[in-house]
Order: structure tokens, then C-alpha cells, then sequence
């Protein structure tokens, strides 16, 4: 039976770079028994990903047809599995669920519970180890509100997050302690996005596989964040433009940064992210990964 580790993001905390090692590396991956299976992304938008079929088991919970779905599901999944891998790796951060409550902006992965609970039943309980990365609010938020702006053409407004965000509901610590009561017999590896390095970050989403015998390539910036010009033509009064979000990104990637917060905003947010990071280390069973390991 395959175990299965789960990178579940989270999202603008550097997934993409590590989804890209793991499918240049994908080959190499299979000789030492180890499945990488990611997500679609630019350059990659039409084959044939996990994606769809965590879509299609997350369906199952509300479909009328919900047993046959899971079942189709898992034959979906099965298929994407080749013979020979000992361990798989899913890589893809839509396993969380929405960043913000679609209506009102409020609040972080309000329904990871539900989306998780179909990787439970896909995977057979066969995960082992959930692997996340955190970041600071004060540059999280606005780099994932630029992202829903675009790709889910989110129209909350900016002033909710502002509003609410400053002392969120829901942070970091509730969403590691959902994920924790959805998996409770997997290991829980968290690391802060901005402290520990690629090498380090990566060598947890493969486990006891050298990152020195992985080939990789230093791109440069990889899945930018749209800029305010990008966000404000596809929210603005009467634009209907139906392109595709990746060339609208690419269209306006030289203008300026979405910056919404105010100094003293953002001081509250880091204040928030510190006394919140001390709370996740007190959490039972969770590994937090240091710049040294």
C-alpha cells in the first residue's frame, strides 16, 4: 500500500517553485519509488492533473450520486498511480479550500474540514505526513487577495479585509488545528514561508529523498502576484475581459505591487503573526522545520 504526504500549501507561500522541482525531477522521482502528483499552473494548464480528481471527490460529498462519484473517483486516482511507487507526494494548495469566505472576505480557509475530508476517503486514510507553510499576514493576505481577484474573480472588497483581517477569526492557528482534527494520525510539518530556505522547504515535501540528487533550476520569480493595474481592469466598472487570468497577469506584471495596508496595519498583522506562530508550537504533534534542517 502506498502512503501518501500531502503539501497542502499553502497558497503564496512558494508551492509553485517546489511543484515545478517536483515534476522536473518527476522521473528521477519514480526510480526511488516516490509519485509526484501536482496541480495545473502556467505552462501546464491542459494535461491531465490531481486537480480534477480531487474536484471530482470533493463533488461526491454534495453530488446525488455520491457513492458511485467517490468510486469513480478513486478510479481516477488510481490511474495517475504507477506501479513500482512506494510513497506518493500531493502537491496542490486547492486542497485547502478558498483563502476567504467568498462573500465577505473574512476569515482563512474557512472550509479546509470539507475539502480535506475527500483526501481522507481518496487516499484510503493513507496519509502520513501533511506538510504547510505559513507566512506573515501583512504580505500573505494582500498577495492572496491579488490571486483571488484574478484567477477566481473574487469581488470582495478590499476594505473587508482591512477591516476584518487585522484580527482575523480565523488564522493560521485554526487552520493547523482543522487539519490536525480532519488527519489526526499524520505528522504535521509547518514552516514559516519567509525563514527557512528552498532547500530546506523542500527536503520536507520529499522526505528521505537527497534534495542534492534533485535537479534545481533557478528560474527567478515564479507565479507573481498580480499587480493593482491587473486587479483593477478585471474589477472595474464594466470590463468583461474573458482571457484567461494568466495573460492578463502577464499583460500588466510591470505595474505596482497591491499594497492595501496601512504601516500601522501592517505592525498589527506581524504582531498577530508572531503571538500566533508561539501558539502553533504549543499545538500536540506538530514539527516545525528550522532553517537548519
Amino acid at each position: 500500500m502506498i502512503n501518501f504526504t500531502l503539501h497542502v500549501g499553502a497558497p503564496r507561500t512558494g508551492t509553485t517553485r517546489i511543484q515545478t522541482v517536483l515534476d522536473s525531477n518527476y522521473d528521477f522521482l519514480l526510480t526511488k519509488g516516490v509519485l509526484a502528483l501536482t496541480p495545473p499552473r502556467p505552462g501546464k494548464r491542459n494535461e491531465q492533473t490531481v486537480r480534477s480528481v480531487i474536484g471530482l471527490a470533493r463533488g461526491s460529498a454534495t453530488s446525488r450520486t455520491g457513492w458511485a462519484t467517490k468510486h469513480l473517483a478513486r478510479r481516477k486516482f488510481s490511474r495517475l498511480i504507477p506501479g513500482g511507487a512506494r510513497s506518493a507526494v500531493i502537491s496542490d494548495e486547492s486542497m485547502l479550500g478558498p483563502i476567504f469566505d467568498r462573500k465577505t472576505g473574512v476569515g482563512l480557509f474557512p472550509n479546509v474540514v470539507k475539502n480535506l475530508r475527500p483526501m481522507v476517503h481518496l487516499t484510503r486514510n493513507r496519509i502520513q505526513r501533511v506538510c504547510l507553510a505559513i507566512r506573515s499576514y501583512d504580505s500573505f493576505i494582500p498577495s492572496a487577495y491579488a490571486m483571488a481577484a484574478l484567477y477566481n474573480r473574487d469581488k470582495f472588497a478590499v476594505s473587508a479585509l482591512q477591516n476584518a483581517l487585522v484580527n482575523p477569526n480565523r488564522g493560521w492557528v485554526e487552520l493547523i488545528s482543522d487539519i490536525v482534527a480532519t488527519i489526526p494520525d499524520a505528522e504535521i510539518i509547518v514552516w514559516h514561508y519567509e525563514d527557512v530556505a528552498f532547500e530546506s522547504q523542500l527536503k520536507a515535501v520529499v522526505g528521505d529523498v537527497s534534495v542534492d540528487s534533485l535537479s534545481i533550476i533557478d528560474t527567478g520569480v515564479v507565479n507573481a502576484a498580480p499587480t493593482l493595474e491587473a486587479i483593477r481592469h478585471v474589477q472595474g466598472d464594466g470590463v468583461m475581459d474573458d482571457r484567461h487570468a494568466d495573460t492578463i497577469v502577464k499583460q500588466f506584471e510591470s505595474g505596482r505591487r497591491f499594497d492595501p495596508f496601512s504601516e500601522s496595519a501592517k505592525k498589527e498583522l506581524r504582531l498577530r503573526y508572531a503571538e500566533d506562530s508561539d501558539r502553533i508550537r504549543k499545538i500536540d504533534g506538530i514539527h516545525i522545520v528550522s532553517q537548519m534542517q
